[in-house]
């Protein structure tokens, strides 16, 4: 292997269930598997090891039953047998004894920003860690400069440490040919030209005021189906009591968790993608629709104006009204919708494994060098 900066990546957040924060690790792991110049290292479970198939040049270390208390003991002596110049935590947690130097990634800071917005669960266990991560790492990354201010002003001892790497997305994310589209959609049951959501079903989603703005809009004329994709969080929200008491339930079709094979294809087949959130720290789902091809309108709040760049429809946040028209405006105007839909595709072309892969080099290469 010669004289390469030997990277260790935590991505033990990788697996069937994926998560906002799994998916950035399994990213980050294709994004570093272009870079030749690196030695890394993966902690992966048994079928996350299996989602990403066969990497080049990472190394795949499979974890079984390496829970938090594996993470405190052992994860510092592995670290040391492997020699480990960087070790890299997407899920901001990291170990007391560190043989070598840290890189955490904090994506935004939700439990203190939004209280409101997330569980006691996971506002206990960010408590527990994100701290430590501050004051453990060389370097903390995030995803967008929205999240960098909101890190330094809840946590202003990072300061000096938070450096901005977009988030990539994925090849797969891409308008594919019709036939191979419409086998997919066939798959789902569906036929393009519905309106469709994707994300956690939860309501920092804003699912709530997506389904109000979903009654408001006339009956008759450009009303598609709204099709909703992902799987609960656990906050509580019941998106079938929602619908019912809405009376859409000929209108809305909840499709729960969509396999990663379908998800271009279903993205491709909508007339519009609704990201109505109440906060992001960056809004990879956006992305994903636009370099699918298809038209975006989400909220002009946290991080979404950031990422979109100027190639979505923004709204008010917990506005149907507002919410509802934009809909409209797309749904209803073609030359609008293929302006964004334009637009879209070019601002989705800036976000490539190929560029996260160059930033974290530069980031590993720079935290090393202040090691030693």
């Amino acid at each position: 292997m010669g004289n390469r900066l030997r990277v260790v990546v935590d991505a033990r957040s990788v697996h069937p269930g994926l998560t906002g924060i799994g998916r950035y690790a399994m990213n980050l792991l294709r994004s570093l598997d272009l870079e030749g110049g690196l030695e890394v290292s993966a902690l992966i479970g048994p079928e996350g090891a299996e989602m990403l198939g066969r990497p080049t040049h990472v190394q795949l270390l499979i974890m079984r039953n390496a829970g938090a208390a594996w993470s405190s003991l052992e994860l510092p002596d592995l670290l040391a047998r492997l020699d480990a110049d960087v070790f890299h935590s997407p899920l901001f947690v990291l170990p007391s004894v560190r043989p070598c130097a840290c890189v955490a990634t904090i994506h935004d800071v939700i439990p203190r920003a939004r209280p409101d917005l997330t569980s006691a669960d996971f506002s206990n266990f960010f408590e527990a860690s994100v701290p430590h991560a501050i004051q453990a790492a060389a370097r903390i990354v995030t995803v967008s400069e929205f999240s960098k201010g909101d890190i330094l002003r809840y946590f202003p001892d990072a300061a000096g440490k938070v450096e901005v790497v977009y988030q990539p997305i994925a090849p797969q994310f891409r308008q594919l040919a019709p036939d191979e589209a419409r086998r997919h959609l066939g798959v789902l049951g569906l036929d393009p030209g519905f309106a469709l959501f994707v994300g956690a079903i939860d309501r920092r989603k804003g699912l709530v005021f997506l389904l109000d703005a979903w009654a408001l809009l006339p009956a008759s004329g450009a009303r598609p189906l709204l099709v909703i994709a992902g799987a609960p969080s656990g906050d509580a929200l019941n998106l079938n009591t929602e619908v019912a008491q809405r009376g859409l339930g000929k209108r809305v079709r909840l499709l729960g968790r969509v396999s990663d094979d379908h998800l271009p294809a279903l993205y491709g087949g909508a007339s519009a993608f609704i990201f109505p959130t109440l906060y992001e720290g960056f809004g990879l789902p956006v992305l994903e629709a636009m370099a699918c091809g298809t038209p975006v309108v989400t909220t002009g709040c946290s991080s979404l104006p950031e990422v979109s760049g100027g190639a979505a429809v923004l709204v008010a946040p917990e506005s149907a009204r507002e919410l509802a028209d934009g809909i409209q405006r797309i749904l209803s105007d073609r030359a609008l919708a293929a302006d964004l839909k334009r637009r879209g595709l070019l601002r989705a072309a800036e976000f490539s494994l190929e560029c996260q892969a160059r930033q974290m080099r530069s980031l590993y290469e720079a935290v090393a060098r202040e090691a030693r």
